[in-house]
């Protein structure tokens, strides 16, 4: 790799990140559809540029409307063009680089890139090039002026890798998850009791060179913090036998998308066992009556109930 050096026409990184993401302010979700849709068709099109053009099937036609879908199609316009993710991986990055990629892109119909940087022992060996260093600030200035020569819009994400947290995120604005816990009680009389707070499991994972460890007082802030909050209270008749009261969704964790893995098929077949599930109507709302500290005043009717109180926490306890 060749080491980045000073340009006399060096642009502010964050005005013109400013400005450019201003500008592509209009990409919404239809990109990445489009990006379905336009990819293989632009690739076709870059390799068979010196071939005789055909109009699609879909669109042979004698009408005009059909001439025009048909050379949208041979020629997609910028509106419809898709974008990529563009990874700068471990510091590995040169103004050559960075025009080989960016006029690779241009040549099978890219028309914007969304800028991220990763690092990690899974990725690549260490670069020269070290993030935020005078290098690094004139790397990512080389791409912004790329782009605008050969025509591609640029975006960048909020940080380096996967990750936008830190001590200025507060637990309310994190990334969140449900947890429950419940209670069981007896009815026909006046209830005051503390629900017991569900547990929320405190996973910590980082990508991290080997040998290296996670600092000391990230671990403890992160062990001393609680993320819990409250959402909501609810009773249910209490299921007639274990089974159903045991009985879950199959692989709900990973059809909800809180796993890597995809979305499973539920081989078991039959109907959930009697009582595991209660009618709407058969759920009373306790909200409005377990106060801050986690005590529920209550004036229960007969029978047993399971009382369950619903919050949310961090995503993994994090």
């Amino acid at each position: 790799m060749v080491d980045c050096v000073k340009s006399p026409t060096v642009v502010d990184m964050h005005g013109k990140a400013n400005a450019l993401m201003k500008q592509t302010a209009r990409y919404r979700l239809v990109a990445f559809t489009a990006a379905l849709l336009w990819a293989p068709l632009a690739a076709l099109h870059a390799a068979d540029a010196a071939k005789p053009s055909t109009v699609p099937l879909a669109v042979q036609g004698n009408g005009p409307a059909s001439d025009v879908l048909g050379k949208g199609f041979e020629n997609p316009p910028p509106s419809a063009q898709p974008w990529v993710y563009w990874f700068w991986i471990n510091g590995n990055i040169s103004k050559e680089g960075i025009t080989a990629d960016l006029e690779s892109f241009k040549r099978v119909g890219v028309g914007g890139v969304l800028w991220m940087e990763v690092s990690g022992p899974a990725w690549a060996p260490d670069g020269k090039v070290v993030p935020l260093s005078p290098q690094w600030h004139e790397a990512f200035q080389w791409a912004v002026r790329e782009c605008e020569r050969l025509g591609i819009e640029f975006d960048v994400t909020l940080d380096f890798g996967y990750g936008s947290g830190g001590p200025h995120i507060t637990p309310e604005f994190s990334m969140q998850r449900l947890v429950w816990g419940d209670t069981e009680i007896e009815g026909g009389r006046p209830i005051n009791v503390v629900l017991d707070k569900p547990h929320v499991e405190k996973k910590v994972s980082a990508w991290l060179r080997p040998g290296a460890k996670i600092n000391a007082a990230v671990m403890q802030a992160i062990q001393q913090s609680d993320s819990f909050r409250d959402v909501a209270v609810v009773a249910i008749p209490s299921p007639a036998s274990q089974e159903a009261r045991d009985y879950r969704i199959a692989s709900m964790d990973a059809n909800a998308g809180l796993h890597w893995n995809r979305p499973v098929q539920d081989s078991a077949k039959g109907q959930p066992p009697p009582g595991a599930v209660t009618p709407v109507k058969r759920v009373i709302d306790l909200t409005s009556r377990m106060d801050r500290r986690g005590r529920l005043t209550w004036d229960a009717p007969p029978g047993k109930r399971l009382v369950i109180r619903c919050g949310k926490s961090q995503a993994d306890g994090k």
